[in-house]
């Protein structure tokens, strides 16, 4: 892995202790196995403190995946909740694609039982639809779509306050610079604040690498999925390769990276809804929801 590196000489930046150490490009230390989750833990927390991205007594959903990001996501907050003094959920939407799917959703019913936190399950075939192209818009593009609205509507169920992702630094990273190549000079923001159809959503990881994750989800043994989803585009993925190469001749400079483009680019539009849907009344900016008009446009055919 790029930023991942492995050497036994120096001493541990947390405990000073010598002997075989680990080194994430992006933070600058080297550090023992048994220092760097609480290293990892510590960030977030700092994160999380200095952007306000929670308020005491709220309950924090964590949308899992199945994958590793989210699922060190999940133990990095149970770890913290305690002295976050907030409360913490599990939340995974089904879409129903298969095999997948169903892996996925064992993944993260796996690892909410291992960390004795509860697990909420919305299914897209709950809504008697299915995903799949339509129109213009790309499957990739109508999956995310419709499970933006199933998480905002179990979020509203369950009375949950914040809606936490796994999105990380390459996450952001390549958001920024497809921003920049298309000419929208708009980041994604670490916290965005509630709105009439979501909670507030926040990015915990904002600045963590998935050479972190990575490491640290093997290091404790979370459990999780390296299942691809099969509409998967490489692709879509390329300009990552990009900031693995300029993390590898320029250590740390994608975190400066992400902090100046933070700073330069305005924030990315909030989708703020202003109608409601004529079939099932939940917010939408159209006619109708993402649900309601994919159910239509199948109904059609």
């Amino acid at each position: 892995m790029h930023s991942r590196l492995v050497f036994h000489d120096g001493s541990c930046a947390v405990c000073k202790a010598e002997g075989e150490l680990i080194r994430i490009s992006e933070f600058g230390k080297a550090l023992c196995a048994e220092c760097f989750p609480g290293f990892v833990q510590r960030r977030v927390e700092s994160l999380m403190r200095r952007r306000l991205m929670y308020e005491r007594g709220d309950t924090i959903g964590i949308a899992l995946s199945g994958g590793k990001d989210s699922a060190a996501l999940a133990h990095i907050m149970d770890a913290l909740h305690a002295r976050l003094r907030i409360s913490i959920i599990g939340l995974h939407a089904n879409m129903g694609l298969g095999e997948f799917s169903d892996i996925s959703e064992q993944a993260a019913t796996r690892l909410c039982d291992h960390l004795g936190i509860e697990l909420h399950v919305t299914r897209v075939a709950d809504e008697g639809v299915r995903i799949e192209p339509v129109g213009q818009f790309r499957q990739c593009s109508v999956c995310g779509a419709v499970r933006r609205a199933l998480l905002n509507r179990l979020t509203a169920r369950l009375d949950v306050q914040v809606l936490a992702t796994g999105h990380t630094l390459d996450d952001i990273l390549q958001f920024m610079l497809k921003g920049i190549l298309s000419g929208r000079l708009e980041a994604p923001r670490p916290m965005l604040e509630p709105a009439s159809h979501r909670p507030r959503k926040i990015k915990p990881l904002y600045f963590t690498p998935e050479a972190a994750t990575d490491l640290y989800v093997d290091l404790l043994d979370v459990p999780y999925t390296d299942s691809v989803c099969p509409e998967f585009d490489p692709a879509g993925h390329r300009f990552k390769e990009i900031f693995k190469l300029l993390e590898a001749k320029a250590p740390m400079a994608t975190i400066q990276f992400a902090h100046t483009m933070l700073k330069a680019m305005k924030p990315a539009e909030a989708e703020e809804m202003q109608r409601t849907c004529a079939i099932c009344g939940e917010p939408t900016n159209a006619t109708y929801c993402p649900i309601c008009r994919l159910r239509r446009a199948q109904e059609a055919h």
